[in-house]
């Protein structure tokens, strides 16, 4: 499967650059991101070059694709020349009038759904129509782009909880990213936010069986029916005990002095307080590049060095 995101947001901050290489390095094959995002003006000037630089990063290996309406860079050509992010995708002046006016209708339908329904949350003017029209806006656009699911912080994901409860199913993103952080913590698998761009594009190849795997077990059994807090440990409990039960009988290559290889399981190694003194120095992965196991990436997370 493939799987892209979609974020739509006027000004990121940290946290958010670090959810976006989080949904890189674990979830997805492209991250959809407007052009006319930039770094919330109130960091740095060095925060905010190294946000812009973080972005243009992602889109070199493919992790981002920047979008933009029609005539967008012309009224922020200032801005736009500044941080000069590239373009993937223009969505023209027709298309852009076609979904607007489909939000503004589907904004109406659900305004008179809420205030016929038992939950009568639609009660609230002008400030309703904004941030309903930004949130339809947000799922608009993913149906346009194709993606599969939305990044959403806090506060966007209240609106859409606002809009849409009892309309929308629960985000396999929002869980997944609840259940990475979670078997990060567990195994102490570093920040990946620290990793460079050529380790990310390096950890990007073994993401995919991770992820189909990972959103494999979350649906397992109807994981969604069950309460999220749950779901959680016992997706993070398989993960972490199937990692566990796989890197002890994964097998290494060892190499001695006179150039004598042998096969051994981790296993077997860890009985050789030696050989675990110099594990570094002489044993390497064991056809690493053609597995398919989900766990490899979270062995070679384990395994890449920090700056």
């Amino acid at each position: 499967m493939q799987l892209g995101l979609y974020i739509n947001k006027a000004h990121i901050w940290s946290d958010d650059v670090r959810e976006l290489v989080q949904s890189a390095v674990y979830l997805a094959e492209s991250i959809y991101v407007p052009t006319t995002v930039r770094a919330a003006p109130v960091l740095s000037e060095e925060e905010q070059t190294a946000i812009h630089m973080r972005l243009r990063e992602l889109h070199s290996i493919g992790a981002v694709k920047f979008w933009e309406v029609e005539g967008t860079k012309g009224f922020l050509a200032a801005q736009a020349e500044k941080v000069n992010l590239p373009v993937d995708l223009v969505v023209s002046r027709e298309q852009y009038k076609e979904i607007y006016d489909k939000v503004i209708d589907r904004l109406m339908e659900n305004r008179s759904y809420f205030l016929t329904s038992e939950t009568q949350v639609s009660t609230e003017g002008i400030a309703e129509i904004v941030r309903g029209k930004h949130v339809l806006w947000s799922f608009a656009m993913k149906e346009f782009l194709g993606a599969n699911d939305i990044l959403l912080d806090a506060v966007n994901a209240q609106n859409s909880m606002l809009f849409f409860t009892g309309l929308l199913a629960p985000s396999v993103v929002g869980i997944s990213n609840a259940i990475i952080s979670e078997v990060s913590m567990r195994l102490n698998i570093p920040d990946v936010t620290q990793l460079s761009i050529e380790q990310i594009e390096s950890c990007r190849t073994f993401m995919p069986a991770f992820r189909d795997d990972l959103i494999a077990k979350i649906k397992a059994d109807g994981g969604f029916k069950f309460d999220r807090t749950e779901v959680i440990k016992k997706t993070a409990d398989q993960i972490v005990d199937r990692f566990v039960g796989y890197m002890l009988e994964k097998k290494f290559t060892l190499e001695s002095p006179d150039q004598t290889v042998s096969t051994w399981t981790l296993n077997q190694l860890l009985f050789s307080q030696d050989i675990q003194n110099n594990s570094d120095r002489f044993f390497k992965w064991d056809n690493l590049s053609t597995s398919s196991a989900p766990e490899l990436l979270l062995w070679k997370l384990k395994g890449e060095p920090r700056a």
